[in-house]
């Protein structure tokens, strides 16, 4: 069972984090963050965790997986009125942070664009971000999060067992998610800091931890099959794809 208590005496944010909701068993985090938004006001940093999340939410309409007890799946709520072109760094920035807290624990994964987290070409974690716009600002975001933490491979589906991994399975050793959740939290909002003045860091630091950086990928767009290099990111946090030496800018695009 997560403790929240836990959480908040590890923390060490100034916002994230300082109220938590825990439900032992949730369909959807990002579907709990928005009803809260829906209900209170003062929900900005607000975190929700749960023990049992059985109906996660991936990108495009994906499932994610997560084995009651065992893994962390969390949201963070925000209203910090962001900027709306600068929609697509979020995902960039919370998976710097995640690289960031796996590197304290000692375990060296890496990012595949937009929002996947990977160890050794197989997937230990995901991130979901979701928005409601003005005009020209985010009114809200929910960040999305989950992480394979101290699952067995017997606690992985057969379906996913030549393709996900989590922290427990790469160290063999077991970890306390309270402390993970709060380290993690420390380095998003240390990111995040970032977003309006220092765009050009936060891009060096995403493709610096990239798995496919100047690499030949296959990707979907509209529904059709391209190959091209990836060549890194624009100020945007859109993807650089060279495609018959011609530079092409795709802001969604699912890599195989």
């Amino acid at each position: 069972m997560l403790f929240s208590n836990l959480i908040q005496a590890n923390l060490k944010t100034n916002m994230i984090g300082k109220k938590i909701e825990y439900y032992p068993k949730t369909e959807s985090t990002n579907g709990d963050a928005w009803e809260l938004i829906k209900s209170e006001e003062d929900v900005n940093g607000t975190i929700i965790i749960t023990d049992n999340q059985y109906q996660g939410k991936g990108r495009s309409g994906h499932s994610w997986f997560m084995s009651p007890g065992k893994g962390i799946a969390i949201s963070i709520i925000l209203n910090d009125k962001i900027k709306k072109h600068k929609a697509l760094l979020i995902p960039l920035i919370t998976g710097v942070g995640i690289i960031k807290t796996l590197e304290s624990f000692g375990i060296k994964a890496s990012l595949k664009w937009p929002n996947d987290i990977f160890f050794r070409g197989k997937k230990l974690g995901g991130i979901l971000c979701e928005s409601k716009f003005s005009e020209k600002l985010i009114k809200q975001l929910v960040i999305g999060i989950g992480l394979n933490t101290n699952e067995t491979e017997d606690d992985l589906p057969n379906e996913l067992k030549s393709s996900a991994t989590s922290c427990k399975i790469i160290t063999n050793k077991a970890f306390q998610r309270e402390i993970i959740i709060a380290e993690m939290l420390r380095f998003i909002e240390s990111e995040l800091k970032m977003i309006e003045n220092d765009t050009r860091t936060i891009i060096d630091k995403w493709e610096s931890s990239c798995n496919h950086m100047d690499k030949p990928i296959s990707f979907y767009h509209n529904m059709k099959k391209l190959d091209g290099v990836f060549v890194g990111l624009d100020s945007s946090g859109q993807a650089i794809i060279k495609i018959n030496e011609s530079k092409k800018i795709f802001s969604s695009i699912i890599i195989d």
